[in-house]
Parts: C-alpha cells; sequence; structure tokens
C-alpha cells in the first residue's frame, strides 16, 4: 500500500522533501501495528550464539540490536523490524528480508549475496562496502543510503528508490536499475558497465568518472546529470537525452569525446 502510494506521488514529481515525510510516517506507523516477536528459541540462539542460519525470524522486534558478526546465513526474517541495528561484518547470504525495516541499520561490510530486500525500507541504512552481489531490491526505499564502495552486480534495483543516495565507486556491473529513482544521487566513478537503466530518473545526479560502457539508458532522465569524465561507450542512449546532462571530456556512445560545457 505505501509503496503503490509512494509511486503515484514521483509520477506525479511532488517535492522530495513530501516524499521523504511520507516515508518516515510509513514506517513509524508499520513500526506500531507490527510487534509480533519471532520463536523465543530462535532468538535465544542468536543472541547467545551469535549465530542463527536457518532460522524462521519472520515479524521479529530486533530494534536497535547489536547483531555485528553474526551469522544468519538464509534465516528467513520477512517483515522484521531491524531499524538502528549493528549487523557490521554480518553474514547474510541467501537471507529472506522482502518487506524487512533497517532504517538507520548500520550494515557496513556485511554479506548479503544472493539476499532478498524486495521491498525493504532501508532508508538512512549504512551499506558501505556491503557486497550484494545478485541480490534482490525490487521496489526497496534506500533514500539517502550510503551505498559507496559497496558491490551489487547483476543486482536487481528495479523500481528502488535511491534520492541522495552515496553511490561513490559502487560496483553495479549488469545490475538492473530500471525505473529506478536516483534523483540527485551520487555516483562518482562508479562501475555501471553493462547496466539496464531503461527509464531511470537520474535527475541531478552526478555521475563524474563513471563506467556506463554499453549500459542501456533508454528513456531515462538526464536533466542536470553530470557526466564529466564518464564513459558512454557503446551506451544506448538517445542525443536528445544528453541535451540537458553535464558533459565535459565525456566519452560519447560513438567513441568521440564532447567538452560542450568545459
Amino acid at each position: 500500500m505505501l509503496i503503490s502510494c509512494l509511486r503515484t506521488l514521483w509520477a506525479n514529481d511532488l517535492a522530495i522533501a513530501t516524499i521523504t515525510t511520507f516515508i518516515t510516517f510509513g514506517i513509524t506507523f508499520g513500526t506500531i501495528v507490527s510487534q509480533v516477536q519471532a520463536d523465543p528459541a530462535n532468538l535465544n540462539q542468536l543472541f547467545k550464539n551469535r549465530s542463527c542460519p536457518r532460522c524462521d525470524l519472520i515479524d521479529a522486534n530486533l530494534r536497535g540490536a547489536d547483531l555485528s558478526a553474526t551469522i544468519l546465513t538464509e534465516a528467513k526474517l520477512q517483515g522484521a523490524n531491524l531499524n538502528d541495528a549493528f549487523l557490521i561484518d554480518a553474514e547474510l547470504m541467501d537471507v529472506d528480508l522482502q518487506n524487512a525495516s533497517l532504517k538507520n541499520t548500520n550494515l557496513s561490510n556485511v554479506d548479503l549475496r544472493d539476499a532478498n530486500l524486495q521491498d525493504a525500507n532501508l532508508q538512512d541504512a549504512n551499506l558501505k562496502a556491503a557486497n550484494l552481489a545478485i541480490a534482490n531490491l525490487q521496489g526497496s526505499i534506500l533514500l539517502a543510503a550510503n551505498l559507496s564502495s559497496a558491490r551489487l552486480n547483476s543486482a536487481n534495483l528495479q523500481g528502488a528508490v535511491l534520492i541522495n543516495a552515496n553511490m561513490q565507486n559502487i560496483n553495479l556491473v549488469a545490475a538492473n536499475l530500471s525505473n529506478t529513482q536516483l534523483i540527485n544521487a551520487s555516483l562518482v566513478n562508479a562501475n555501471l558497465l553493462n547496466a539496464q537503466l531503461i527509464n531511470a530518473n537520474l535527475r541531478n545526479a552526478n555521475l563524474k568518472s563513471a563506467n556506463l560502457s554499453s549500459t542501456n539508458l533508454t528513456g531515462a532522465d538526464l536533466s542536470g546529470t553530470i557526466l564529466s569524465d564518464a564513459n558512454l561507450a557503446n551506451a544506448v542512449v538517445a542525443p536528445p537525452q544528453l541535451t540537458k546532462a553535464w558533459l565535459c571530456n565525456t566519452t560519447m556512445p560513438d567513441g568521440t569525446i564532447n567538452n560542450q560545457n568545459c
């Protein structure tokens, strides 16, 4: 319901501040109405042994918990509340976090390879240097999240919200970012080789020195997008899309260098 309403707001191009307020309200409301506790035996195992692989922790309330370096491989955490939690260096391969709330959660250096984070809320989360290769983040909210130096190669981010996200030095090789919201996002030195950015909103995003070789930008909004020193060799993008972008020492799809804004 919340995700559907947000899609309508973005379609009408309302202010980002309004979107942020609406998301925050949704998280707070969701936290209030979802206080279901997981199996006490599984919770005891998790906190006592710092390990609970394949555990059923659906709808668990783990808000603010210190789960750093824990092993939760293949655990079921759908709908769990992990807001403000610490999962630094945790092992979360193949974990199911669909519809989970991870607002302001510290997930730096975490291993989330092949994890399911569909429709999860990661607003303001710290995912610095996290490994999210092949992860499913379709429809997830990553508003103002820190994804610097994270690995998301071959990840599915279709329809994700990445407004104001820090994505510097990120690995997005062969990732699917179609229909994503990347307004004001920082993708400085990002690697987007062979990525899909069909109908993505990159308005005012910073892609300085980014690798966009063979990237599909069909229908993407590049208004005000900084593409200085970026490499668009063999990228799929129509010339009119680039008229409002900032180009300086930019390698164009045909291999020529464009300095129109230097």
